[in-house]
């Protein structure tokens, strides 16, 4: 179904963005704390279904201003530069590394099938949509989630599907 108004598409992603981090495996099981390996690749994971760095990035290279275009005059040139680095991929990247090894900590016994749903189709389609979603965005295009989902694999869809229902 392609999208045609870009108000609805950014609620759909806010929808995915808050079903991303609602969302766990439920299990019976009391599982050790996550190593750091499987904190980094599941921080790997989301950093990749939810680009939020990239697309940080993409704006901050359309306007030299952003994200206070419209207030440019409200920070001195070294406070945006601040800004613009903490939005952008390495600092998203960083302020996730600290949300997701809480959740694992929290939800250690979630975290390998987590990686595994991800891993499988779900954080590449994620990603897919949201880029898709950001262009639209940008470009006032409207996206075709079926060109989208023709990108991927059966199996993939299948993961997305279950990643965005567990």
């Amino acid at each position: 179904m392609t999208q045609r108004h870009p108000r609805g598409l950014t609620r759909r992603i806010r929808a995915l963005l808050c079903a991303l981090v609602l969302s766990t495996a439920t299990t019976t099981a009391v599982a050790a704390e996550p190593s750091d390996a499987t904190v980094e690749r599941l921080t790997s994971l989301v950093v990749e279904a939810v680009p939020m760095g990239e697309i940080f990035e993409m704006l901050a290279n359309d306007d030299p201003t952003w994200p206070m275009q419209d207030k440019p005059d409200a920070v001195t040139p070294a406070q945006l530069a601040c800004l613009r680095r903490e939005l952008s991929a390495d600092g998203y990247r960083a302020s996730k590394r600290v949300e997701v090894a809480e959740y694992a900590r929290r939800n250690p016994g979630s975290v390998e099938g987590d990686i595994a749903i991800l891993s499988d189709g779900g954080a590449f389609l994620m990603r897919e949509l949201m880029m898709a979603g950001a262009q639209q965005e940008r470009t006032g295009k409207p996206m075709s989630e079926e060109d989208v989902l023709r990108k991927a694999s059966p199996a993939q869809v299948a993961a997305f599907m279950t990643f965005m229902t567990d």
